[in-house]
């Protein structure tokens, strides 16, 4: 009976002494990072160094509620306001520039005691013929009168009145019908087809026509219409 209580007690003394062996080895693996695994193998695993102790626990983590401040930003960042480039603005080239009118030249005056006289005579190369006299005085105002006289240049002739015929100076026409002529006599003759005055500005270039509107032969030309054309400077 004693020797086997020895035995038992010695059996149970080798299986702590076996346990508390183990359990020193374990720790020491666990320290270094390694984990004891039942086949004799060990693995490497990650120390965590941040274990929370128990006074960890009880105490908030000052980490977890810092506010984070904002990120500085940099003085070259993206989101930096840029002023536009400062234009000068060229006075000459600058669409507001306000432009002076175009300079006109005055209006002349017509010295005093002014006269003007011309002729124009009209070519169809029969025996009849426009003649305009033109007479020009001077206003009191500086511009022009003109008197216009239209004469038919003619030898014997049998026409009635000639609707349509006209005088025109620049911008003023007067139209007008000619009278109807019957002369038998084989003589130079020349009958009064109308008169027009207007006044014009001294010193102006003007387009002058005229139109006897007389349609049909005379001796042996056909004639369709007796025209005259000439430009006048009023000076």
């Amino acid at each position: 009976m004693k020797t086997g209580t020895l035995t038992k007690a010695l059996i149970v003394i080798a299986s702590l002494l076996t346990v508390s062996i183990i359990g020193s080895v374990a720790v020491g693996q666990i320290q270094k990072g390694k984990t004891p695994v039942t086949s004799g193998e060990v693995t490497d695993t990650k120390t965590v160094s941040n274990v929370p102790t128990d006074t960890d626990v009880n105490q908030p983590s000052q980490t977890s509620e810092k506010q984070n401040d904002p990120p500085s930003t940099p003085s070259n960042s993206s989101d930096k306001t840029v002023n536009p480039p400062t234009t000068e603005q060229n006075p000459s080239s600058s669409k507001d520039k306000t432009t002076d009118p175009p300079k006109t030249d005055p209006v002349q005056k017509a010295p005093a005691n002014f006269k003007y006289n011309k002729t124009i005579s009209s070519n169809t190369g029969a025996y009849i013929n426009t003649k305009a006299i033109i007479n020009g005085t001077r206003n009191d105002d500086g511009t022009v009168h003109l008197k216009i006289t239209l004469n038919l240049v003619h030898y014997s002739i049998y026409t009635g009145g000639c609707a349509n015929s006209y005088i025109k100076i620049g911008d003023n026409i007067s139209t007008f019908t000619a009278p109807s002529i019957n002369q038998s006599e084989e003589k130079k003759t020349e009958t009064l087809l109308t008169t027009f005055e207007v006044d014009v500005i001294y010193g102006q270039t003007l387009n002058f026509s005229t139109l006897y509107n007389f349609h049909g032969p005379y001796g042996k030309v056909q004639i369709d219409g007796v025209k005259s054309e000439a430009t006048l400077t009023i000076k």
